[in-house]
C-alpha cells in the first residue's frame, strides 16, 4: 500500500525545484522570437548589389535583407594572390561575381595563410569596407576541406534569402 502524497504536500503553487511553480497557460505563453545573425551567409553578388544600393542612398550604410549586416561568411575561390608585409591582397571568386579582398595579417597569422594560393576554395568571414574602396575586409579564412561546402554555402545564402525576407516586422535600414 503505497500512496502518492507529492501533490497534497506541495500543493499546486510549489514545486521540487526551489522556483515557485510556473503556472502552464498556453495563452501566457509568448511566441518564441528568432535571435538576429550574427554571422550572414553572402554570396558576392549579394553584396554588389547592397553597395549598389547603398551608394544610391543618402545614408551610404550597406543594407542586405533590410538590415545593416554585422559578420559576413563567403565561400570562393581565390583568383589572384598578393602578399606583402602586413596584409594579403587577393581576388575572389564564387560563381556570382568578384571582389578584392584584404587580410591584415599578425605573425600568428602567418600559419592560417600557408598552404593557400590561386585557384584554392576559402570560406572567409569579415565585413564590407566601402573606402577607400569596395573590398572584404577578412577578419579570418581557412581552406575549404569539401567541394560540398562550396553547394551547402549557396544553398544557406538562398535560405538566409528567404527567411530574412519573409520575416513580419523586420527592422529596415535607414535610407
Amino acid at each position: 500500500l503505497f500512496f502518492c502524497t507529492a501533490p497534497t504536500m506541495l500543493g499546486n503553487s510549489q514545486s521540487f525545484a526551489l522556483t515557485p511553480a510556473v503556472p502552464v497557460d498556453p495563452a501566457a505563453r509568448k511566441p518564441r522570437q528568432e535571435e538576429k545573425h550574427t554571422v550572414l551567409p553572402v554570396s558576392i553578388r549579394l553584396l554588389e548589389t547592397a553597395a549598389a544600393r547603398a551608394a544610391e542612398s543618402d545614408s551610404g550604410s550597406l543594407c542586405i535583407h533590410g538590415s545593416e549586416p554585422g559578420m559576413l561568411l563567403i565561400v570562393a575561390v581565390v583568383e589572384a594572390w598578393v602578399q606583402q608585409s602586413m596584409s594579403v591582397e587577393f581576388r575572389i571568386n564564387d560563381g556570382t561575381g568578384r571582389l578584392k579582398a584584404r587580410y591584415y595579417i599578425t605573425d600568428r597569422q602567418l600559419k592560417d595563410l600557408e598552404g593557400l594560393g590561386a585557384g584554392q576554395y576559402v570560406s572567409l568571414f569579415g565585413n564590407m569596407r566601402m573606402a577607400p574602396e569596395f573590398h572584404f575586409a577578412v577578419a579570418g579564412l581557412r581552406p575549404v576541406r569539401t567541394a560540398d561546402e562550396v553547394s551547402y554555402h549557396m544553398i544557406e545564402v538562398a535560405h538566409t534569402a528567404m527567411k530574412l525576407q519573409n520575416e513580419i516586422g523586420r527592422a529596415s535600414c535607414r535610407e
